[in-house]
């Protein structure tokens, strides 16, 4: 298969996020898949985490218990960065660490940069959105924040939005913005970000087909 022919039907996967019902699902966490769970819990209308180590007890306290009672976490991203924190690993593995349907994670040509990066968004779109975002910025920190993402996206600049996912000199994979989107929602509802992080969430879900247009 080739890069050009890689994304055509396939969509970037979402972890499943039924808020509806109670829902418990596997966490294939390197090192902490074979007891761990997450899901959503309607009685504290809050997705929780339960980790446990492989090596742990699984009849004794979790490692880790993200419960959403003491801290609450009505989105599914805010749970994932909580994950990231508490487990020290990297926001991309924790990511297709929640994607229930997938324990041998995503296949490898979404590891990779490709092109298009999903269906509908090739490389040319994003290069055309970016030259119309930059011709028409004011100063404005929102329509900064797309610009930084998408810059980003092509490969132009080596630091995420968020700070969260790290390529260096190489354009992110999918799986990496669809990560990256995700720690760009968390922050937004963790802590109030500022609109340069709205932008950059927005153009981020963009980029991984996920919305129609910026």
């Amino acid at each position: 298969m080739t890069e050009n022919q890689h994304n055509a039907v396939f969509p970037i996967p979402q972890p499943n996020v039924q808020r509806h019902k109670d829902a418990i699902f596997p966490l294939w966490l390197d090192g902490w898949e074979k007891y761990s769970t997450w899901g959503f819990d309607t009685r504290v209308a809050s997705y929780f985490a339960v980790l446990y180590r492989n090596t742990d007890d699984p009849n004794e306290q979790p490692t880790v218990w993200l419960s959403g009672v003491m801290e609450r976490y009505h989105l599914a991203p805010l749970l994932f960065a909580r994950i990231v924190q508490a487990t020290g690993e990297s926001a991309t593995t924790v990511y297709e660490a929640m994607l229930t349907d997938l324990p041998d994670g995503v296949p490898d040509v979404y590891r990779l940069p490709t092109d298009p990066l999903a269906p509908g968004v090739a490389l040319a779109d994003v290069e055309t959105e970016l030259d119309r975002l930059l011709l028409r910025f004011g100063g404005d920190e929102t329509k900064a924040g797309e610009i930084d993402a998408l810059q980003w996206v092509l490969g132009q600049q080596p630091d995420s939005p968020t700070g969260t996912v790290h390529r260096g000199d190489l354009r992110p994979s999918p799986i990496e913005i669809a990560a990256e989107a995700w720690a760009a929602s968390a922050a937004i509802y963790q802590s109030g970000a500022p609109p340069r992080v709205v932008g950059a969430e927005n153009a981020l879900h963009w980029s991984a087909g996920w919305m129609p247009d910026l």
